[in-house]
């Protein structure tokens, strides 16, 4: 037992003394990494996040559909008219809209946001200018370049992959806010993106509910014609109403479904990449194998030495 415990003090002070003369090697090792990593986090262009905090814009609207519903939602319901769903499940259905494939490729396409995403080079800080790839997108024809005869524009599919990682959007049930944020090369087109976004959102649910109010209040002033019964008649002169006001609001509202408490601003700090994170991790990397390898070396000369062998 004497021996086993002498022997594992030798092989621990010659472990120790091994590494102390290889210790000029394991600095040189670290220095490098280290210097590697600041040349790539260098090489890394910064990138900005925009992000705005959001709230529902139908809150008395809510409860006054909450308290027709009570009244009127089984006739509604066999009239085939909707006066349930609650504000939260709206902006729920809002949320996961936003982060649609179709919802994002109908917007960059309206707006023509597929160079600034798929071909964007560099932010140039002085002229406050996004610049593209020109190897990809040629900026004097507006035209995408081609390679072997195929068209180097991405498709809708790897669009939609791109703004699913750097735009994020989630809702908070028990605060009832909406948090939207996008991060790009430009902090330009980032606050236009989320601010756009938006505004796109309100306009879908706002020509959704027009076009569902209309044809309710078409469809409810044929039930009076076709009833003779003056109560009912009444019932459905309410629910006319009640469309009637979701159908003023919707037309006069530009910021229909949500507005922006807090809204999209162009960031002055870049929001990534943390570089000096970067430095310290390749770094650490760079020591961790150094001693990793000494150390094998190590032992493989031990074994080597063993005198059993």
């Amino acid at each position: 037992m004497k021996q086993l415990d002498n022997s594992s003090e030798i092989l621990l002070t010659d472990l120790i003394s091994y590494f102390f003369k290889k210790s000029l090697h394991i600095f040189f090792v670290v220095l490098v990494f280290g210097i590697c990593g600041v040349i790539y986090s260098l090489l890394l262009p910064n990138k900005y996040t925009s992000e705005a905090i959001l709230v529902s814009s139908q809150s008395g609207a809510g409860s006054e559909l909450k308290s027709l519903a009570s009244k009127y939602g089984g006739i509604a319901a066999l009239a085939g008219i909707n006066l349930s769903g609650g504000e939260s499940s709206r902006l729920e259905q809002a949320v996961e809209l936003s982060k649609s494939w179709y919802f994002v490729e109908t917007v960059t396409a309206k707006h023509d946001w597929k160079p600034s995403l798929m071909a964007a080079n560099y932010w140039d800080a002085e002229l406050r200018k996004l610049k593209l790839d020109q190897d990809v997108f040629d900026s004097a024809t507006m035209s995408w370049k081609e390679s072997d005869g195929e068209s180097l524009e991405p498709s809708s599919w790897d669009t939609f992959s791109f703004v699913e990682e750097h735009f994020k959007v989630s809702f908070d049930n028990k605060t009832g806010f909406i948090q939207v944020s996008f991060e790009h090369l430009s902090p330009q087109f980032a606050s236009e993106f989320v601010t756009v976004m938006i505004q796109e959102l309100n306009a879908y649910f706002k020509s959704l509910d027009i076009q569902a109010s209309s044809s309710n209040i078409d469809f409810l002033k044929e039930q009076i014609e076709k009833t003779e019964y003056k109560e009912m008649q009444n019932v459905f002169y309410n629910m006319i109403e009640d469309q009637s006001k979701t159908l003023i609001l919707a037309t006069a509202n530009s910021e229909y479904l949500v507005r922006a408490i807090i809204p999209a601003k162009v960031a002055e700090v870049k929001s990534s990449p943390s570089r000096v994170i970067i430095c310290i991790t390749i770094t650490f990397i760079g020591g961790a194998l150094a001693i990793l390898y000494f150390l094998i070396s190590f032992l493989y000369r031990e074994s080597q030495n063993d005198p059993k062998k």
